[in-house]
């Protein structure tokens, strides 16, 4: 079981707003159990970084004002799986860097996930735009 990520020493002094709501998350598995389920839909960007596992986060549609999904350096992430991004109707980009397998799945209009990522209007994997 992961430990629970630290407050930045910063936050302490930053006077609170709308616009920014803390949250704490405790990683169990793939499962990332946070402190306020609350200001999950007001999340914006999510980086993805060296993921140890086959899929996107379970609980990534939930995250329903999500504008910028960045997944990078994570070769195990073999697929994206049919519903994990459908509830993102907010989702402006995808960046998927460094993932060889994502990458080859989610080619422009060839890829078996291209379906899934498609309506995204703004797509960039590996720098290049592909869409």
């Amino acid at each position: 079981m992961g430990s629970p990520i630290k407050s930045h020493p910063m936050q302490q002094e930053t006077p609170r707003s709308e616009a920014l709501t803390p949250l704490t998350c405790q990683w169990v598995g793939n499962i990332g159990l946070c402190s306020s389920t609350t200001c999950l839909p007001k999340v914006k960007l999510l980086h993805k970084r060296e993921s140890p596992y086959s899929s996107l986060s379970q609980g990534l549609g939930k995250l329903t004002s999500l504008e910028i999904l960045d997944i990078q350096t994570c070769s195990k992430i073999k697929s994206i799986l049919e519903g994990e991004l459908q509830y993102l109707t907010a989702l402006q980009e995808l960046t998927i860097m460094r993932c060889p397998t994502l990458r080859k799945c989610c080619q422009k209009e060839i890829g078996k996930d291209w379906s899934k990522i498609s309506y995204i209007p703004k797509i960039f994997i590996d720098v290049q735009k592909i869409k």
